[in-house]
């Protein structure tokens, strides 16, 4: 199977969606981006990322609404090198780009993280992302009355409010908030939302520990 450069946003969703992608094995490199002239910066650095081997590697993007003319830009991009291109995305204001690009999924009705579930679960053994994905969709859909909604807002403070790094260790970022995500998220199956709030100072050690 082809190994997995992935673009994604840079919120929880986003974040989410790479957590998802990251449980199959063959991603080999991670990045974020916001929208905007950033999205074809971010793309051209992960095509680098493939190391010349480009029909054997896959540009996965998600949680990132494109406009025609940054999806002609990326689609001129795969013809000229040949990855596999994908893109996973509920912004419905990307409806006429996906008409235009098989490459390009959408769908309304759930998050980029419960779509990537979808996409991948068949080569995800880990329980536990069924339901971060869920919890992920809930919050991001600002679903306030689901059950899973204020287990979503921990998961987002994560992302926006963990551990600030100064910009000589900014590329752990990912690393970090990704690790945030898995063990908040594991703490949530069995602990309430107060319990897993204490173990926040631990994670975060555990994290950088291991650095």
């Amino acid at each position: 199977m082809k190994k997995i450069v992935h673009l994604s946003h840079n919120d929880l969703d986003g974040y989410g969606a790479q957590l998802v992608a990251k449980k199959t094995g063959r991603v080999v490199a991670q990045y974020n981006t916001n929208y905007g002239a950033e999205i074809l910066e971010k793309v051209e650095i992960a095509i680098a990322a493939m190391n010349g081997a480009y029909v054997n590697h896959m540009l996965l993007i998600t949680d990132v609404n494109l406009t025609l003319e940054i999806a002609d830009a990326i689609d001129a991009k795969q013809k000229e090198f040949g990855f596999e291109l994908l893109l996973l995305d509920h912004h419905i204001t990307g409806k006429d780009v996906a008409i235009k690009y098989d490459w390009y999924n959408l769908d309304a009705s759930k998050c980029a993280t419960r779509i990537a579930y979808e996409y991948f679960q068949n080569e995800i053994t880990d329980e536990n992302i069924d339901m971060f994905s869920q919890i992920v969709n809930a919050y991001d859909l600002w679903q306030e009355n689901h059950e899973l909604f204020h287990k979503g807002k921990l998961l987002n403070e994560q992302v926006f409010e963990g551990y600030k790094f100064p910009k000589e260790v900014h590329s752990l970022k990912v690393d970090y908030v990704l690790h945030m995500l898995e063990k908040v998220n594991e703490q949530l199956k069995n602990y309430s939302v107060a319990q897993t709030e204490d173990c926040l100072n631990k994670f975060k050690r555990m994290f950088l520990s291991n650095r």
